[in-house]
């Protein structure tokens, strides 16, 4: 576990899925929010039709939201404030994924929270595809939970729900979110109770969680990522968030791994850079 610690943050990044499993406010005696985690959702985001996907005319098995969340990444550079880590591709992961990757993961406190890149490296001569995200999990301790809500910026951005069965295959309907009104959705909605939203809104740059004094407690801001996901459990007072660039497969089709809705393609010899930010108060 590592600790990074600035005037006003402390942060502690697991290198096992290269999760912040900490971010807090240093003495902020009443925090909304007493537990967090965020870990790398790659090179699959949900899941897969028998655990498994096609590649030139290959099966390959992959397990759900990916291999990289059950990696040991290692220490790439480090100081009190920042860390990145590291993870590569190797013989074990390439009879799952047969790519080559070099990807690092750079997380950097500020003045009032952290800040997230990821820097894939296609170390390859063929194109890779993939799926590339973020799960994060706030724990809400203290707040009057039928009092907090979240914002949706811009307010005014159409969002559309991509419809899960009960087996968080989608179905394959789209349809325009009726829960966010004005941009604010109450976690006290009964109908989203414990179920996974998964929304579309290539406009989004924000989504900001308050209590119920109008209070902004977590603001989670990204322009990296189209596709996001919100899972509420008033049981154990939690909030999920997800950021993804990809999506599960559609129920009872089994993707192909270069025209998988919602995966992204790296050329070979390239790179990309996507990130996102969290700011406490």
């Amino acid at each position: 576990m590592i600790t990074l610690k600035n005037k006003t943050i402390m942060a502690q990044i697991d290198e096992l899925g290269a999760q912040i499993s900490g971010l807090t406010l240093i003495d902020h005696s009443a925090a909304l929010i007493d537990q967090q985690t965020a870990t790398v959702l790659f090179p699959a985001i949900g899941r897969s039709v028998g655990d498994s996907y096609d590649y030139q005319n290959q099966t390959y098995t992959m397990p759900e939201q990916g291999f990289a969340k059950d990696a040991r990444w290692r220490v790439y550079t480090q100081s009190a404030t920042k860390v990145t880590l590291e993870l590569t591709d190797n013989d074990q992961l390439r009879q799952s994924y047969p790519f080559y990757f070099h990807f690092l993961a750079t997380f950097q406190l500020t003045a009032t929270g952290i800040k997230v890149d990821y820097h894939l490296m296609n170390m390859g001569n063929v194109t890779m595809a993939f799926s590339l995200g973020t799960e994060l999990t706030c724990h809400l301790a203290t707040a009057d939970w039928q009092d907090c809500q979240l914002t949706l910026a811009p307010e005014k951005a159409l969002t559309l729900v991509r419809e899960l069965d009960d087996d968080a295959f989608r179905t394959g309907a789209i349809q325009p979110s009726r829960y966010f009104h004005r941009g604010k959705l109450p976690l006290q909605t009964p109908e989203i109770a414990e179920h996974l939203l998964i929304l579309t809104n290539r406009d989004m740059q924000e989504l900001v969680l308050t209590s119920g004094r109008q209070v902004t407690q977590l603001v989670l801001k990204t322009a990296d990522f189209p596709f996001y996901a919100v899972q509420i459990s008033p049981t154990q007072q939690t909030i999920k968030f997800g950021l993804w660039n990809g999506l599960p497969d559609k129920q009872g089709i089994r993707s192909d791994l270069l025209r998988k809705e919602g995966n992204l393609t790296l050329p070979a010899r390239d790179q990309l850079v996507l990130g996102y930010t969290i700011e406490l108060s």
